[in-house]
């Protein structure tokens, strides 16, 4: 059986359940924030060694994020992959350097090479 909902009616509210979604969803990336790991939490919190994200700790604490993987995404579905054109399509973006732009809402630092995001520094 296929459903489809259209609108926002309240069934559809109903039908589709933040826990639902969310395995569907990438990682969100935030400011200060790449998925359920943030900047000053303890380095006790983190769960275990990661390939997609790595994080620089300071006294115990996180105090930032590097993003290498494509699973890991803004609210506007920006992340490691895209174009510099997309990242200037949803962000005004400041060139802080030969192959770094920077999104100061987002407090991120996106390394371009060859036009493309390659990681993504949060701090």
């Amino acid at each position: 059986m296929k459903v489809v909902l259209r609108g926002s009616s309240l069934l559809a509210k109903l039908l589709t359940s933040k826990s639902t979604a969310s395995a569907d969803e990438p990682p969100v990336l935030g400011p200060g924030a790449a998925g359920n790991v943030r900047i000053g939490m303890p380095a006790a919190q983190l769960k275990a060694r990661r390939r997609d994200i790595s994080c620089e700790i300071e006294n115990g604490l996180v105090n930032a994020i590097t993003v290498h993987s494509r699973r890991y995404k803004t609210e506007t579905g920006i992340g490691v992959g895209d174009s510099a054109i997309a990242l200037a399509n949803h962000y005004p973006i400041r060139w802080t350097g030969d192959h770094v732009a920077e999104v100061d809402e987002l407090k991120m630092k996106f390394q371009i090479e060859q036009d493309r995001i390659v990681s993504i520094l949060i701090s």
